[in-house]
């Protein structure tokens, strides 16, 4: 359901889940993400904008990565740095925290979501009439956080974008 902003959160999130869910796209957002520092649910969050044709300006990509970040930096990445280490343990009792922590990141994911679409009633978007491009945004989003993107990193986002059609 929309929210007073006319952003449907739930759908949203269905569509990232989706997304993530399409071949290649888990291991390109995991590569954007530990190899270059960029956010996963920011990257699937701004491919569901471009396929909404939702434009955004350098200012309003700001504000939106900013929105997300305490999330991000806060909640989301203590979280999984916790759950990674946790991963390789055999013992049991640590294999059910891993399954908490790992249950508490998607929902720390679903917060910071949340939170950078809730940014969206405070900045400006323009809406195109021309085809969505992800991979455009997402490159954007990218130069904005000072990530240089090689062939690989491009590969990744064309994957991932992809799977927004």
């Amino acid at each position: 359901m929309a929210d007073e902003t006319g952003v449907d959160f739930e759908a949203c999130w269905q569509a990232a889940l989706a997304a993530y869910g399409h071949p290649g796209v888990e291991a390109a957002c995991m590569a954007l993400q530990d190899d270059y520092g960029l956010d996963v649910i920011v990257i699937l969050t701004l491919g569901w904008l471009a396929a909404r044709r939702t434009g955004l300006s350098d200012p309003g990509l700001d504000a939106l990565v900013a929105a997300a970040r305490p999330w991000q930096e806060g909640v989301v990445k203590p979280l999984r740095e916790l759950r990674r280490r946790l991963k390789s343990e055999d013992d049991p009792a640590m294999a059910r925290v891993y399954d908490s922590l790992k249950k508490s990141e998607l929902e720390a994911e679903r917060s910071e979501m949340e939170a950078f679409l809730a940014a969206l009633a405070r900045i400006e978007t323009s809406t195109g009439d021309g085809p969505p491009d992800s991979s455009e945004l997402i490159a954007r989003y990218a130069a904005r956080a000072g990530v240089s993107l090689d062939k690989m990193a491009e590969n990744y986002i064309r994957t991932i974008a992809q799977a927004y059609g």
